[in-house]
């Protein structure tokens, strides 16, 4: 969907790991080789501007365009930091039948509206759920309600990526897994260490040394590796960087 693969575009020597040599199609190593081709060897050393480009670059080469009828209308909604941008796609045949959000990949910092233009283009020309929208009319306003939430809140996670430390990073994510769940006197952890640490864009070793320091300063209690005790909210609100 919204995939333009051209062959001649990979590297001269391709990656073939064994045993996936032989258990993926060409199809699939051509797409693979492809995308490798446009990350030189000194990719994980850039900053965010450099490893955007790349992506942008990346997504630009695999874009099929817009399906004919499919237009696109841009602007702004208010956010936490500055204005998020938002990109309306409609078909020619009428009034939209739903919204659909779509939220790009690349963990909030890599990608915008253009890297994944062609994709929304054609989620939009192939869905419709309209009825359900003009029967119930607080539908659409209470969905853009939840749309300008959620976007504000993948701003702050990429506020959070971008300027943050790693101590500032998962006291961050542990106070708003607190306050989402009404700041109990224990929180459930949801994801795992992994999970958390590719929530966070760190290491899973980085994500127990922060935990433990969070530990044995007295902020919070690990009575299981699921749960966690919060015993000094605001110390971590504090050390979270957005007191």
């Amino acid at each position: 969907m919204g995939v333009n693969i051209n062959i001649s575009n990979r590297k001269d020597t391709p990656l073939r790991p064994a045993p996936y040599d032989t258990l993926l199609d060409e199809e699939t190593w051509a797409f693979i080789d492809k995308s490798v081709s446009f990350y030189p060897e000194t990719a994980t050393s850039l900053d965010y501007q450099g490893q955007r480009k790349i992506y942008d670059d990346l997504c630009r080469a695999f874009d099929a365009g817009r399906p004919a009828g499919v237009s696109a209308r841009d602007y702004t909604i208010p956010g936490p930091v500055t204005p998020i941008p938002v990109r309306e796609y409609r078909t020619g045949s009428g009034a939209p039948a739903a919204t659909v959000l779509y939220l790009h990949g690349g963990g909030f910092i890599l990608g915008g509206l253009e890297s994944h233009d062609s994709i929304c283009a054609e989620i939009c020309d192939r869905t419709g759920f309209e009825r359900i929208a003009q029967a119930v009319p607080r539908l659409r306003l209470n969905l853009l309600g939840l749309v300008q939430e959620q976007l504000a809140e993948a701003q702050r996670w990429q506020v959070l990526l971008g300027r943050k430390s790693a101590a500032e990073r998962i006291a961050s994510m542990l106070h708003w897994f607190h306050a989402r769940q009404g700041t109990p006197t224990e929180l459930h952890l949801p994801v795992s260490r992994a999970e958390l640490g590719q929530m966070a864009g760190l290491t899973m070793e980085t994500v127990s040394r922060q935990v433990r320091a969070l530990e044995k300063a007295g902020v919070i209690d690990l009575p299981m590796p699921s749960r966690v005790r919060v015993l000094d909210p605001g110390a971590l609100r504090t050390l979270s960087g957005d007191a």
